[in-house]
């Protein structure tokens, strides 16, 4: 495994980005819009747990975050974390870059 401080700092902007963006996926993009409005429907209190959770991203963020940090730190370097890692990563940048133009 790769230590030294290169491979950590692109560890960590895959991370973010990464994290960004499946955040941004499950809370607010379109193609998850089925799933959220499930999520609410079926939740006894629409306004507590997993259902406030599918659209704030603020809450939803920290849970993602922690997930795919420890992915990023259990498998640095593996290549089936990094491809899909730096996939997110492009999408979210792009995603920035074109909604800053709009």
């Amino acid at each position: 495994m790769d230590t030294s401080a290169g491979s950590w700092w692109f560890t960590l902007v895959l991370t973010v980005f990464a994290s960004a963006r499946l955040t941004r996926l499950v809370t607010f993009d379109k193609i998850s819009a089925g799933l959220r409005a499930w999520t609410i429907r079926h939740a006894k209190d629409p306004d507590k747990g997993i259902a406030i959770l599918s659209r704030c991203s603020w809450c939803m963020g920290i849970w993602i975050s922690a997930a795919v940090t420890a992915a990023a730190f259990a498998f640095r370097g593996q290549p089936w974390f990094v491809w899909p890692a730096l996939a997110l990563t492009a999408a979210q940048i792009t995603g920035m870059i074109t909604a800053s133009r709009e």
